[in-house]
């Protein structure tokens, strides 16, 4: 299960230009069928006022049909904002890797989070003092690029105390093995079961590390809208 607006805090529109998207970065398309199609695609580039570009959908890794003037609602991600707007099919391309055009947003709806975006998730990970000791199993529960609540039925540690949390996410189609730091902010009571849960707050994000989590985050929240 996704929470994939928390903390909002403002909507309106805003230009293109100062939402600060990135090449790479995930979109949705839903186009105006009745059935809603939904495809996921990257943004290769744009040029102002022209267009953008992105990588045409595919379907069970075969191209969609996708035609020329087709009109989509486009959904994304960037930073602490959400943002949609519509488009059409300006030109499809094949050379040298299928690609279209899409017309460039007059103006685009933007909703404003307080914080980080974060995803509710069940991702098995390992915590390690590190001061030493063994590495004991953990889950997380939710997700952002600044911290996460996890949860383990052995101890981790006490509030104020660093861990070393190692998981896995997957990354354009590859898991990837990621390593950071974190500091226990909040400790839970036990549970009857014995499972304790923990507040943490990453320290010393690398920027490997940061981008590897956006991409897993938005991914997962386009997929889930």
């Amino acid at each position: 299960m996704i929470n994939s607006i928390k903390n909002a805090k403002s909507e309106g529109n805003e230009d293109f230009l100062t939402l600060d998207i990135g090449v790479g970065d995930s979109l949705q398309l839903q186009d105006n069928s009745a059935d809603k199609h939904r495809y996921h695609v990257k943004l290769v580039g744009y040029l102002n006022k022209a267009s953008l570009v992105v990588s045409q959908p595919h379907i069970d890794g075969h191209l969609a049909l996708v035609a020329e003037g087709a009109e989509f609602f486009v959904r994304g991600f960037s930073d602490a904002k959400t943002y949609e707007f519509n488009a059409k099919v300006l030109n499809l391309c094949s050379v040298p890797y299928p690609y279209m055009h899409l017309s460039f947003p007059e103006s685009v709806s933007v909703l404003v989070m307080r914080g980080a975006m974060r995803i509710k998730v069940k991702l098995p990970c390992s915590a390690l003092a590190t001061t030493g000791g063994m590495k004991m199993p953990a889950m997380f529960n939710d997700l952002s690029t600044s911290g996460a609540s996890i949860q383990s039925s052995v101890k981790l540690g006490e509030r104020g105390e660093t861990i070393q949390l190692n998981f896995r996410v997957p990354v354009e189609h590859e898991e990837q093995a990621l390593m950071v730091s974190a500091i226990i902010r909040n400790v839970g009571e036990a549970r009857e079961d014995g499972v304790i849960n923990y507040g943490v707050q990453f320290v010393s994000v690398t920027t490997r590390l940061r981008i590897a989590l956006q991409t897993f985050i938005y991914t997962t929240l386009i997929e889930k809208q």
